[in-house]
């Protein structure tokens, strides 16, 4: 600050007052000062959008504008320039009112000297400008975050693809139900908002739902195509599809982490351990899930085309 030219705009009505600013301004203070003064609001308003100041000094009590409003009204022209507010001593209740409003300080008329004036000045400045540096790193923030927004909402996007092909994975191991997985989709959507869940939970359970039988792609021909009844040993080789199914959705995640993710990435999950496996006409179900509600729903969207 020491050597640069401060431009300093005074906004004051009162002539003793700005000799007096002026005066102390020019003495002992380690920076130079250009000062511009002007006598009413509605002048400093004009010099303000004409000129760049470093700071503005603004009476509270000018001959045009009264109280906080004053602050308000420069505020509103530019809010980065930093304000130091000047009130009567009756006044002071204004100048803590005036900090609540943005200004960077306030000095009582009967207090003005040059130490209080100068140091007031640089503070005011420093504060002003650490603000502004904060203000830029939050915006800063703000875009990086809203990039990983985007990155996540196209990750989810490719996730939900990757699936839905999948899904047609495991419907092509069975030719027989033919569209079956897509219709318990959205069945399950329409049971689920007909118990009240929201139109996106419905839409998660839309999506995910064709997944219930993912486990088909691990059980072998002999078993899934087989015309007759099953034996013990066929339904064991079946059961182990539960943890096929629900182990790809776990390794699905990106972190790897079958309790972290989004809803849609956890969903599966939760309709997995909650529906697979599956014994037939809906016999035997198991309940694995802590959250069972998609999973029931999708039992139910899956037992009733057969039924």
């Amino acid at each position: 600050m020491d050597d640069r030219v401060l431009k300093i705009l005074i906004v004051e009505d009162n002539p003793v007052d700005v000799f007096l600013m002026k005066s102390l301004l020019s003495k002992g203070q380690n920076f130079q000062t250009h000062i511009t003064v002007e006598p009413s609001l509605a002048a400093g308003l004009a010099r303000i959008q004409l000129d760049i100041f470093d700071i503005v000094i603004l009476d509270l009590s000018l001959s045009d504008s009264w109280g906080l409003e004053t602050l308000n009204r420069v505020r509103k022209i530019n809010e980065s320039v930093p304000i130091i507010v000047i009130t009567s001593h009756d006044d002071e209740k204004w100048g803590v009112e005036a900090l609540k409003n943005g200004a960077q300080d306030y000095i009582l008329k009967n207090q003005l000297n040059a130490v209080t004036l100068k140091r007031t000045i640089q503070f005011a400045i420093e504060r002003e400008s650490f603000y502004q540096n904060l203000k830029n790193k939050a915006d800063e923030l703000e875009i990086l975050n809203q990039i990983n927004r985007d990155t996540a909402n196209k990750f989810e996007a490719m996730a939900m693809e990757l699936l839905r092909r999948l899904s047609k994975v495991a419907q092509a191991r069975d030719h027989v139900t033919g569209s079956h997985t897509e219709r318990v989709g959205v069945m399950a959507s329409i049971l689920g908002r007909g118990i009240g869940l929201s139109a996106g939970e419905s839409e998660i359970l839309r999506q995910v739902a064709p997944l219930h039988d993912l486990g088909k792609v691990g059980i072998p021909d002999r078993i899934l195509r087989k015309p007759g009844s099953l034996n013990d040993k066929d339904w064991g080789d079946h059961d182990d599809t539960y943890g096929l199914g629900v182990s790809a959705l776990v390794r699905f995640h990106p972190s790897g982490d079958p309790k972290s993710g989004t809803d849609r990435l956890d969903s599966p999950r939760e309709v997995g351990r909650d529906r697979l496996p599956k014994r037939p006409f809906g016999s035997k179900y198991t309940h694995r899930g802590k959250n069972r509600l998609f999973g029931r729903r999708l039992r139910r969207a899956d037992q009733q085309p057969p039924l």
